[in-house]
């Protein structure tokens, strides 16, 4: 499966992976042990983000995905983005429209406790 990997925490560019969808492969990424899978828009469209549940709880969390316009809760810590979720709620590979329009949404991350920008 065609994800997008933003890996926060050590401060990389995003890239794009070619996964299998399993859990103990988000927990590599996202260096977690208890994932989420919410959903977020970009530009239109629908992707469902994995991300670690108890990120909020560790110390100087660093943010992978915030949109101040929406006031979404932010997300924090690595992430992995795949396409929307079909109906039966299996996960999907991102197209190359989907990671052109992602990755032109991406403008930089910092750390909202340190304002520590990690890159640009």
């Amino acid at each position: 499966m065609k994800v997008l990997y933003l890996n926060v925490n050590e401060g990389k560019y995003p890239e794009v992976l070619e996964i299998e969808d399993e859990l103990n492969t988000y927990y590599k990424l996202i260096g977690c042990d208890c994932i989420d899978i919410t959903t977020r828009i970009w530009r239109k469209r629908r992707y469902t983000v994995i991300c670690d549940d108890m990120g909020f709880y560790k110390p100087n969390p660093k943010v992978a995905i915030w949109d101040e316009t929406k006031r979404d809760i932010p997300i924090v810590g690595n992430v992995v983005i795949c396409g929307k979720s079909d109906i039966e709620g299996n996960l999907t590979s991102l197209t190359d429209e989907d990671i052109e329009t992602l990755l032109k949404s991406v403008s930089g991350m910092y750390n909202t406790r340190t304002d520590e920008a990690y890159f640009n």
